[in-house]
């Protein structure tokens, strides 16, 4: 039962206590000699049943069968995150390459405006920039 929570296969089944992974220990409240009282036992036995089956069905509904099934697939989760990898990778060269050339312009404008001490500053780099570039 474990092994089909792990691996994708609990959704194929129900979680209720009538037909699914949890089993009834008693049918009927009279089975086996008993009277309609519960003991105290049995009634957190009750509550702690209902707790578990809600966290099967908020587990079942978060699709943790499914992350585990996938996480398991060593090959899969390779080219995931080398797929993953190589688009941060990406994405960061374009996003300093465009902050770059931003940076770039603000300063050659910052230069052209002619304010005294800080546009000499600029002028120098932006020289220097384009001696290079």
């Amino acid at each position: 039962m474990a092994d089909a929570l792990l691996f994708g296969n609990a959704r194929k089944r129900s979680v209720t206590h009538s037909g699914g992974i949890f089993q009834p220990l008693i049918s009927h409240p009279n089975a086996m000699g008993r009277s309609s009282r519960k003991t105290p036992e049995e009634k957190q036995l009750g509550s702690l049943l209902k707790r578990l089956d809600g966290l099967v069905s908020a587990l079942e509904a978060m699709g943790l069968d499914e992350y585990l099934a996938r996480r398991n697939d060593r090959k899969r989760m390779l080219l995931s995150n080398l797929a993953l990898g190589v688009a941060k990778g990406l994405g960061m060269a374009v996003g300093f390459t465009i902050l770059g050339a931003v940076l770039f312009m603000l300063l050659k404008r910052v230069a052209t405006a002619n304010l005294p001490i800080i546009g000499e500053f600029i002028a120098q780099i932006v020289d220097i920039v384009e001696k290079k570039g």
